[in-house]
């Protein structure tokens, strides 16, 4: 995952659960420390981004957005809803 498809991701989940996302918002969903972890989101956004475990969630979150592309269509919908609660939830 790139910065340039981490800061695409970071507006896209906003857009998704209604409200702006900061770089310490993100820190916060992969499990970063708090006392620096906005500022290594935003090395990422600026960089090569993360890779590995980090990575890996930021594509399941990324099932949250309206962008992500299903190859069933079924449960499209609950699982979107799904994993905008769980983002709200860690959030909180």
């Amino acid at each position: 995952m790139t910065g340039a498809q981490l800061k695409r991701l970071r507006h896209d989940l906003g857009d998704a659960i209604g409200r702006r996302l900061s770089v310490a918002d993100m820190a916060k969903l992969c499990g970063l420390a708090p006392a620096n972890g906005a500022d290594t989101w935003r090395k990422w956004e600026e960089g090569e981004g993360p890779s590995g475990p980090v990575a890996a969630l930021m594509s399941l979150y990324a099932y949250a957005t309206d962008d992500h592309l299903f190859i069933d269509g079924v449960y499209e919908v609950s699982f979107r809803k799904i994993m905008r609660e769980i983002i709200l939830y860690r959030l909180s």
